[in-house]
Formats: structure tokens, C-alpha cells, sequence
């Protein structure tokens, strides 16, 4: 580069010029020149014009010896008066009038922009953050409804004004540390059209990044090779292009939903169903009793409570509300109380109970039955008919110490014994089949022409406290002045006694064997039926106890006048063990987790009459439903989980002598896995029917609804809330996180340092075009001005470092320079023009 330099233009006596703050170190001089004169001010512009002229005369010829010596010209400065920014008001000190003095003026330093620019994305950042804790990372997932603190309406809305107004602000500190990093060599562009990327800021955008990707390929093909922006470039883009991707991805990870919102403490609750006071106040009390229902859900709002620590998600059935109890699965200990319409936190009164249900495989697997009266020693023979006319009440071969006890006074169906522990209570029944138990179903009782089936039960009963008798578990309390206690209600009657019933550590044992055998009619008589409609496969049949039970007949070969013959086939045996424990009392109740804690045993008040009190939920729930001692258990347990009930069709014309019916025809056995469920439904039943009587409304002996105020707890109120979205929330974290680290970096590390400019704007790229060399100019003008940039060959000549152009004055001119760095670098304690 030619060490020739021309001299500047003075500049006029009545120019306005702009004082910048100086920091502590640098060098400050205050000019007040005396106003020149008239004649002076004449001489000095003639002078200057007269230099000149002859300097333009000598580049003009040097230009045409040496073509290849690129001449810089100092152009004269140009000075004008603008409005003062903002900015300016903060980073600037007052404007002075004074005459251009060659002592120059110091780069200056931007605190405002700089300040702005690193704290802003920081502040951001935590602010998402405060969010995620708060807001997301209490949004409980284990619990089925959406709980958080207030005010979630606001903060949502509010991030996003945030993240607007933070991606401003970086984008503001970030044009700031750009104009810096031009002057630095390490981040210096290799010429004036990769600055022009700069001076559009097509880095802070998309509309920027459009442009940037024009370029590439319009460079692409006017060149023929490949141009990419440079490295500062592709710095400053990465974090704009990291938070322009990270603010929509937040949206993903917040979700404002209906939720709630923790209430006022020590306002209390109105609750719906049974608590302390009136839990056995309904005349009668409540027994388990055969249902059909299928669906035991939760009365109000609906939660299930379980143990502190417990995995929910282990349940299906506790992941929604108003929860179902479940009759596919077992449930651990679940704690049940009085519910609000709204969840609710507190101690509370209620009912905490077990049970389940497993598949018995083979005989050793069961724990009472496996004892149990073979069927000729109960029976005297192995006939699953039951037997016409009494029968020796003490059959040979019997263990038991009771006596036997019998049911209907035609046939015999049903016998109770206890085993030799004298606790355990063994139950058997005979289901008849409609063909000869009042075949012409006069009575309409529809029972299966073709199926034989016994079931045999066994639970250990809990006997009365200093009582010899045991007590009959599913008798109605007697009307007689007696007024007996009961050993299967749940407070306690020998007030000597701490535990006069079972409590949740003591599992409770009901196994339960049924012996079935079909056989698949083709038809009667003139009657047809379809065989391809059965299903004679049973699963997880116990083949030790495969025959102790016998069907006696197959039915008739030609007709009515033909007589039967036994075939004693033998019957199917499948087995099922329950286990089940439960106790009333009080717990620490959370309404956001919907946990319980801190269980403490609180016996039930014991009612006027002992025996109107709400039976115990435990094995003999399953006693009671099943009910042995009539009939219809089989149907029912068809019933009670859905299973399509038997297939019935019209008479044969033949048999309507005998009266108009149908005949019902059972097309399949019952599964262990079906008998499983019915056991798990009825105990899932008698748990809301004790706690809610399923659902309807409550009615004391007055008459009046039971509604009642527990003090004790408090009630949540519905709200908006946040919760977590599609999305993890550390996704757009740690986006947000890194946006913030390099925006806040690049601001700190080089925004603080002194530069010629606070960012690289349309004066600051129109005050470098002006320091261009004639060479520079001339090849720019030889362009089209109408046309695109990337068409402009000659910024490619251009150098596209910020230096100085004049580095061997004492005071230096910024420019676009080339030449060896080290010496046309802008010295940051030098004083420039």
C-alpha cells in the first residue's frame, strides 16, 4: 500500500462535533480555538482545495504508470448535525462546539449496549428456569389431575413476552459485539462483500438467513465456486439460530390447563359419604350382596389414596378420576374416605383395605381347601345331582366336629363343616340342572339344561370374644330384646380387647374350587341345535381334583320314551385364593399426590342396635355374596363380569305337553381367569357400597342427606394451571441455556472493548465507503447500481477489515484497510479523526 497520503479538509469554524465519554485512562483535551476570521477561514479553504487538486493530478498519473498500486486516499471528514439517540443521551457526554483539532478523539466504549446485551439473556434464561421448578417440575406426573400454584395464567402468558423482549435485547447487545469483533483480526472478513452481510445484520434472522442463502447460491453461480459467510458470521448466527428454535419448542413444554389451586386453610370441607359419626347410623347397616355391576367407582371426586412412596403407576385404575375400583387386578393397601367435589388435604376419617385374587394351579397352592372332605365323605357319593330326600346328617368319614347342616327339604345342595382348626368354615353347593330340578321351569328360574356345576368355599370366621358359638356371618341382626354384638363390624365390643378383629397386617384367606362339566346337546326330539357353538376348553384346570365331582347323564338318544343311563363323567376342577384385610381410622391425607400417611385405627361408634352396623369388608365380603345357601350363585357369576349368559331356543313341538318354555343351553365354561374377576368385583363392589353406598344418595334415619362438614381438611379450588406439554422442558432449557452463554459471552468479552462505532449501521458502512481508495471507487462505479450485490465483483478487491488507514500518523483514520495486520490494526489507545 503507497504511503502517500493526502491532507484533510479542514473543517469549517461553525461545525458541530460530538464529545464521547472517555474512560478513566484515556486521553482528554478540551479545544476552545478562537473564531478565525473571515479572511483565514478564505485561505485555508483555498489552500485546501488547491492540494487538493494537485494530489487528485499526481494519483491520476501514478494510477495510469502503476496500475497495480493501490493509492488510500483521507477523504476530508465530513461533519453534520444529527439528532442525538437514546443511546447516545446515556453513552455520550454533552455535545461541545469546538473547531477539528489534530489531536483526534479516542475510541469509544458502549456500557449501555454492552450491560443490556449480557444481562438480558441471562435474565431470561433464570426466568425460564423459575418457571420449569416452579411451575412444571411440581406438576406432579403421578397425579391423575393437573394441581399448581397460582397465577399459572399470567406467567404463561408472560414468558412469551419475555422471550420476545429477550431475543430483542440479545440481538441489541450482539450488534454491539459485532462491530468490536470487526476490528479484531481474528474475526476479520476477508473482503467488503462478506461485510455487506454484516452491515444487513443477516445473521439476527430468518429474513437475514433467506438472504445469506441467496447469496451462497447467487455467489455459487456468478463465481463458480463456493462463498460462505465468514467465521464471525456463523458465530453470531448460531445463537439466533438456537433461540429462534428454542422459543417455539417452550411452547411445547407449557400447557395451561383447568386444574387446582390449593385452598383457604382452616375453612373445613363439605364431604359426601359415610364418615365417623354416621358410619353405622343407616338402619340395617350394609351386607354384602350379589350385584351386577361392573363398574365400583368412586363417589365425588373420585380419589383412591394410596401409601406415601407407593408406585401408582403399578395401577392402571389410579391413574384417572373419579377412579373405578378394578376387578382385573388386585389392589394394595388403598385408603377411602368421605370425598369433596373437589380434591381435598387433611386428616380424615375412613376405610383402608387390601385384597386379591390369584389362579390356583394345583392343590398344593391352596392353604385351607387343601384339607377339604373329599366328595363321597361329604356326599356319600361323587354325584353332582343333588340327591332327593334327607339324607344321615353325620356321614362316615367326616372330620369335622360340627355337625353337617343341609339345605332344601327336596334335595339336598347345599353343606357347611368346619375343618379340624374349628375355624375354618368350609361352604359346598350343587348348581341343579333345569332338565330334572322342575324341568318345565315354572317357576322361571332358567337354569342350564346342560351343565353340572359345584363350587366349595373355605374362610376362617372370627369368632366372638368369650362366645362358644360361631357366629353365622351372614344373618340379619335378630329382632329379639337381646340386642346380640357381632364380631364382623368394625368396633369393638369387648372394650378389654385391643383387637377384636382383624386389622390391615392380618390377610385374611377365601379359596374357592368349581367343579363344572357341559355337554354339548345336538337337540330334542324334533329340535336342532348347532354343536360348532361350544367351547368346551378350560384353562388352568387343577387335574388332581379332576373327577372327585361326577355328571350321571348325557341325555336322551331318540325321544322322550327312552330311558337314561349314568355315565358318571367327571367334572373340571378350577380354584381361586383371595386375600383381603381392612380397618377404619384416620390419616394425614395429600389431595396433590393423592397419598395417605400416618394410618392410625379409629373403631367405628358402636350403634343402639349392635347389629345395624356396616358388615367388615374381608373374606367374608366373599361369604356373603356368594351366598351358598340359596341358589343362583352360577348365573351370577356369568353376571356379574358381563359373560354372555346361556344361548335358550323354543321347545320341541313334542315337549309342550309338559308346558310352554325354553330350554337354556350353557355354550362354555367359566374361565379361572372369569372367576378371578368376579371374585375381585365383588370385593371392589362392597368397598364403594361401604364407604358410598354406590353412589346414592345419603339418607340418615331422619331422613335428612348426609352431607357433612369435616373441619379437618381443606378443599382445593378450581384454577388454571401449567402443566408440563408434548415436550420436555430441559430441551428448551438447556437451548435457552446455551443462547444465553454464547450471546452473553460474545457481549462481555468484546462489547466492553473500545470501537470506533456502537454497531455497524447505514452511517457507519456510508463513512467507510467514503475513506474508499479512487482504485476502490472507480471499480464500483464500473457496476451497475441497479443491480444485485452478489453481481458487484469489486467488493471482493475491497478489503474487509475495520482498521486504521492512516496507522503512521500519531492520530489514526478508520477505514477498510489491508496490509500486514499488525500494523493497520485500530490501537484501542489511539487517538483517531
Amino acid at each position: 500500500m503507497s504511503s502517500q497520503r493526502y491532507r484533510p479538509f479542514e473543517v469549517p469554524q461553525n461545525s458541530t462535533l460530538e464529545l464521547e465519554q472517555f474512560g478513566p485512562n484515556d486521553q482528554q483535551s478540551t479545544l476552545s480555538a478562537e473564531p478565525l476570521a473571515p479572511s483565514s477561514i478564505t485561505e485555508q479553504e483555498t489552500s485546501a482545495e488547491s492540494n487538493h487538486q494537485d494530489h487528485l493530478n499526481t494519483t491520476s498519473l501514478d494510477h495510469g504508470q502503476h496500475p497495480d498500486i493501490h493509492i488510500e486516499i483521507d477523504a476530508a471528514s465530513l461533519t453534520s448535525e444529527h439528532e442525538v439517540t437514546a443511546e447516545q443521551d446515556v453513552e455520550q457526554a454533552p455535545q461541545q462546539d469546538f473547531q477539528f483539532s489534530p489531536y483526534g478523539r479516542p475510541l469509544r466504549r458502549f456500557y449501555f449496549r454492552t450491560i443490556v446485551g449480557s444481562l438480558g439473556p441471562i435474565i431470561v434464561v433464570c426466568y425460564l428456569i423459575i418457571i420449569w421448578r416452579i411451575y412444571l417440575a411440581s406438576g406432579y406426573p403421578d397425579s391423575p389431575t393437573a394441581f399448581g400454584p397460582p397465577g399459572a395464567k399470567w406467567v404463561f402468558y408472560s414468558w412469551f413476552v419475555a422471550g420476545i423482549i429477550g431475543l430483542n435485547l440479545s440481538l441489541y447487545g450482539l450488534a454491539g459485539a459485532e462491530a468490536g469483533m470487526l476490528m479484531e483480526p481474528t474475526w476479520k472478513v476477508s473482503d467488503a462483500m462478506r461485510l455487506m452481510l454484516h452491515a444487513d445484520g443477516t445473521w439476527s434472522g430468518p429474513s437475514g438467513w433467506m438472504k445469506a442463502m441467496k447469496w451462497i447460491v447467487q455467489m455459487r453461480r456468478a463465481r463458480s465456486k463456493r462463498n460462505l459467510p465468514g467465521r464471525l458470521w456463523l458465530v453470531l448466527a448460531l445463537p439466533s439460530v438456537v433461540v429462534f428454535s428454542a422459543w417455539p419448542l417452550s411452547g411445547l413444554c407449557l400447557e395451561i390447563t383447568s386444574g387446582f389451586l390449593h385452598g383457604t386453610r382452616g375453612n373445613g370441607a363439605f364431604v359426601t359419604g359415610f364418615v365417623y359419626s354416621d358410619f353405622n347410623a343407616n338402619p340395617g347397616g350394609r351386607r354384602p350382596a350379589r350385584e351386577s355391576s361392573i363398574d365400583a367407582r368412586v363417589l365425588g371426586f373420585g380419589a383412591v389414596y394410596t401409601l406415601t412412596g407407593f408406585d401408582r403407576s403399578q395401577s392402571e385404575f389410579l391413574g384417572s378420576v373419579p377412579a373405578a375400583l378394578p376387578n382385573s387386578e388386585g389392589v394394595q393397601e388403598i385408603f377411602l374416605t368421605a370425598q369433596s367435589e373437589t380434591p381435598i388435604e387433611g386428616k380424615a376419617w375412613g376405610l383402608l383395605i387390601h385384597y386379591n385374587c390369584s389362579i390356583v394351579d394345583k392343590r398344593s397352592d391352596l392353604r385351607l381347601l387343601k384339607d377339604r372332605r373329599t366328595a363321597a365323605q361329604l356326599w356319600g357319593s361323587s354325584s353332582a345331582i343333588p340327591e332327593f330326600g334327607p339324607a344321615d346328617p353325620s356321614p362316615s368319614g367326616t372330620n369335622g366336629t360340627a355337625p353337617l347342616q343341609f339345605g332344601e327339604e327336596f334335595s339336598i345342595k347345599y353343606m357347611s363343616y368346619r375343618l379340624s382348626d374349628n375355624a375354618t368354615l368350609v361352604e359346598a353347593r350343587k348348581e341343579p340342572r333345569g332338565q330334572w330340578d322342575r324341568i318345565l321351569n315354572v317357576e322361571g328360574e332358567q337354569r342350564p339344561l346342560n351343565v353340572d356345576a359345584v363350587i366349595e368355599t373355605a374362610y376362617e370366621s372370627w369368632p366372638i370374644p368369650n362366645s362358644a358359638e360361631p357366629e353365622n356371618v351372614c344373618n340379619m341382626t335378630s329382632n329379639t330384646t337381646d340386642n346380640p354384638a357381632t364380631a364382623y363390624c368394625y368396633y369393638n365390643i369387648n372394650e378389654n380387647s385391643t383387637s377384636p378383629y382383624p386389622g390391615t397386617d392380618q390377610r385374611r384367606v377365601f379359596e374357592v374350587l368349581l367343579w363344572q362339566g357341559i355337554q354339548a346337546q345336538a337337540g330334542w326330539g324334533n329340535s336342532t341345535f348347532n354343536t360348532s357353538l361350544y367351547n368346551l376348553t378350560i384353562d388352568h384346570n387343577i387335574t388332581e381334583l379332576y373327577g372327585d365331582y361326577t355328571g350321571l347323564f348325557t341325555g336322551f338318544d331318540e325321544g322322550l320314551d327312552d330311558e337314561f343311563e349314568p355315565v358318571g363323567e367327571g367334572l373340571t376342577a378350577i380354584g381361586v385364593s383371595c386375600t383381603s384385610s381392612s380397618s377404619v381410622g384416620t390419616a394425614d391425607i395429600d389431595g396433590v399426590h393423592s397419598t395417605y400417611s400416618n394410618f392410625e385405627r379409629t373403631d367405628s361408634p358402636i350403634p343402639a342396635r349392635k347389629g345395624d352396623c356396616a358388615r367388615r369388608f374381608g373374606a367374608e365380603t366373599l361369604a356373603c355374596t356368594l351366598d351358598l345357601s340359596r341358589d343362583g350363585w352360577f348365573p351370577w357369576l356369568f353376571d356379574s363380569i358381563g359373560a354372555p349368559p346361556p344361548l335358550d331356543k323354543s321347545n320341541p313341538e313334542n315337549l309342550l305337553g309338559y308346558g310352554d318354555y325354553r330350554e337354556n343351553s350353557q355354550l362354555a365354561y367359566l374361565q379361572a381367569s372369569q372367576l378371578r374377576q368376579s371374585l375381585l368385583q365383588a370385593f371392589s363392589n362392597y368397598a364403594t357400597f361401604l364407604m358410598y353406598n354406590n353412589g346414592r344418595d345419603f339418607v340418615g334415619a331422619d331422613g335428612s342427606r348426609l352431607r357433612t362438614l369435616n373441619p379437618n381438611v381443606t378443599a382445593f379450588t378450581a384454577g388454571t394451571v401449567i402443566t408440563s406439554g408434548v415436550m420436555p422442558a430441559s430441551i428448551p432449557v438447556a437451548l435457552f441455556g446455551l443462547w444465553a452463554l454464547i450471546s452473553s459471552a460474545l457481549c462481555l468479552i468484546y462489547g466492553f472493548r473500545r470501537r470506533w462505532s456502537a454497531i455497524l449501521d447505514g452511517h457507519t458502512v456510508f463513512r467507510l465507503g467514503v475513506e474508499l481508495s479512487e482504485v476502490y471507487k472507480t471499480e464500483l462505479q464500473q457496476h451497475s447500481t441497479v443491480a444485485e450485490i452478489e453481481e458487484c465483483s469489486a467488493l471482493h478487491a475491497i478489503p474487509g477489515l475495520i482498521g486504521d488507514i492512516d496507522y503512521r500518523s500519531a492520530v489514526g483514520r478508520i477505514g477498510l484497510v489491508d496490509g500486514k495486520v499488525n500494523e493497520v490494526i485500530a490501537r484501542k489507545d489511539k487517538l483517531y479523526r
